[in-house]
């Protein structure tokens, strides 16, 4: 890539507000985890709107693909437009599939023809997940939740994607081949969310409705900030996210989880990373996020034991109040 990236795999230089502070979406870009997984260096490829959003390819003839049947459909001879204010190919012509910038690949054009077709498809699933996984910008020119929902779900049956290529539940792993997911505002200060299933989020609350998304009836046991700091905790996101952590872990086998935790580093790195645990100083950095979410579900396990503490119980959204 002769483009000179943006510093966003950089965390400590992310947003240039204190070197830590995720402001993405006041801007609609692309998250730093997100833009991660929308560039591969080993296949020179990347997703074209990411892309255009870091100014890579920008100086090179470039072409792209369908990440479909790996058609080369178009290009430019001087580079990647930036920004790219209207592009348009509704169908690919040889495979006939609706095509999306959010989806489309753009690598140099003396590289087409090098690629393996499935690991393009992976790479475009690998950046839908991670889209999913740290959440949907604010911004409307970037998919939000229900729209990328939708979306994925489109593609895993025009490309007839296997079930651990469609969208699933980033705690209990369920597939959301038909359904949509909820928005949990982990801080919505700096847009750090996770989307999930209704029941997970229903756990995470310890409720059996929410809010935002049930008008916001029969939530007696709901994770407020207040009620939290009742026994101590600093608010009532970190009861969720302690929730959701354990969750995960029931959730999946032990030879997965373990294999997982290899993959990314450890356990904490691993787990921090799949709920986007977010920092009570803001920052980005996983080290620093996986750190935190240890600690308070050691609190959080410590309370658990304690009697007096009923609405802390782990359950299935179904609380004694």
């Amino acid at each position: 890539m002769s483009a000179e990236r943006r510093s966003f795999a950089s965390y400590s230089d992310f947003a240039g507000y204190d070197g830590a502070k995720d402001l993405s979406h006041q801007s609609g870009e692309y998250k730093p985890e997100q833009v991660i997984e929308g560039v591969s260096e080993e296949l020179d490829m990347a997703i074209m709107s990411v892309a255009v959003q870091e100014g890579l390819y920008a100086d090179e003839d470039v072409s792209i693909l369908c990440p479909g049947c790996y058609e080369e459909l178009d290009g430019w001879h001087d580079g990647l437009p930036s920004p790219l204010l209207y592009y348009d190919r509704p169908l690919c012509p040889k495979c006939g599939q609706k095509l999306y910038r959010h989806e489309l690949v753009v690598t140099p054009s003396n590289k087409v023809g090098t690629h393996d077709p499935e690991e393009v498809r992976e790479f475009v699933v690998g950046f839908f997940r991670s889209y999913q996984f740290f959440g949907p910008s604010r911004d409307a020119h970037i998919f939000r939740n229900w729209e990328h929902q939708d979306r994925w779900n489109d593609m895993a049956d025009e490309w007839d994607l296997n079930p651990s290529q469609r969208p699933e539940c980033p705690v209990c792993g369920k597939l959301g081949e038909s359904g949509r997911w909820d928005t949990d505002h982990h801080d919505r200060s700096t847009d750090r969310v996770l989307c999930l299933c209704r029941d997970c989020h229903h756990y995470g609350h310890n409720t059996q409705s929410s809010g935002a998304v049930d008008g916001g009836s029969n939530m007696p046991g709901d994770v407020q900030d207040a009620k939290a700091q009742r026994y101590g905790m600093r608010n009532g996101t970190d009861i969720k996210l302690a929730r959701y952590a354990i969750r995960y872990e029931k959730k999946h086998s032990d030879e997965d989880l373990q294999e997982r935790y290899e993959r990314d580093g450890g356990k904490w790195r691993h787990i921090a990373k799949r709920i986007n645990a977010y920092s009570w100083s803001y920052g980005v950095d996983l080290d620093t996020r996986a750190t935190e979410l240890e600690a308070i579900v050691s609190v959080y396990e410590q309370l658990l034991a304690q009697e007096g503490t009923s609405f802390l119980e782990p359950n299935d959204g179904y609380p004694e109040w």
